[in-house]
């Protein structure tokens, strides 16, 4: 499933992510700071996707990726994403986040949105 929610920002952001829900506040809060905001909720998508370096300027990818098999999908995208697209920050995004993922940063499900809106406008500086 692809979802674009906005189509009028200058830095794109991938987002993959199979439980929208959980994350859905916070990509309104991206969407209106202007960010174009691409969803992915499906792990052969988003590795599609990734696989043919089509353009994103921050990956936000989950780390325990539903239909993969487990912690590996999530790695296996994040490693693809440094492989093809290797200007783009990425982060890992789940409850379960800690310092072995390979990312640029982690990020918690549960901390307060405001906490990943500063992460990715930091991050994004560097693009």
């Amino acid at each position: 499933m692809n979802k674009r929610l906005n189509t009028n920002s200058a830095k794109t952001i991938l987002v993959v992510e199979d439980r929208i829900s959980t994350i859905q506040f916070n990509l309104l809060l991206l969407k209106e700071r202007g960010y174009d905001i691409l969803l992915k909720t499906r792990y052969k998508d988003a590795f599609e996707y990734i696989d043919t370096c089509q353009h994103y300027d921050l990956a936000l990818i989950d780390h325990q990726i539903g239909d993969s098999d487990g912690f590996n999908g999530g790695n296996t995208l994040i490693e693809l994403s440094k492989e093809k697209n290797p200007k783009a920050n990425i982060v890992c995004i789940s409850a379960y986040c800690d310092q072995s993922s390979s990312a640029n940063a982690n990020w918690n499900k549960l901390d307060d949105p405001d906490t990943l809106v500063e992460l990715v406008e930091r991050l994004l500086d560097t693009v």
